[in-house]
């Protein structure tokens, strides 16, 4: 059996798992090396021009170290800071 914090989760849909805090970090990182840390965050961003903002500020909030890298380009972070 799978347990989370004793919580038995074989079987949960993904979305139940991820709310007991359970994420997955892919190896392959599939950033574009020769933009920068910000321009691949927007990138990956969706909705009107309002939404993305606010997706940016939240991931911003979330990931505050990302704030110091986000004019360096991809290719040139570390494989953590890939990440």
């Amino acid at each position: 059996s799978i347990e989370v914090c004793g919580r038995p989760v074989a079987g949960l849909a993904a979305h139940r798992v991820a709310l007991l805090g359970v994420g997955h970090v892919p190896e392959e990182r599939s950033l574009f090396a020769d933009l920068t840390a910000d321009e691949n965050l927007r990138l990956g961003l969706r909705g009107s021009r309002t939404e993305r903002r606010a997706a940016r500020a939240r991931a911003l909030d979330l990931f505050p170290e990302l704030v110091r890298l986000l004019g360096r380009r991809a290719g040139s972070l570390s494989g953590g800071e890939q990440q």
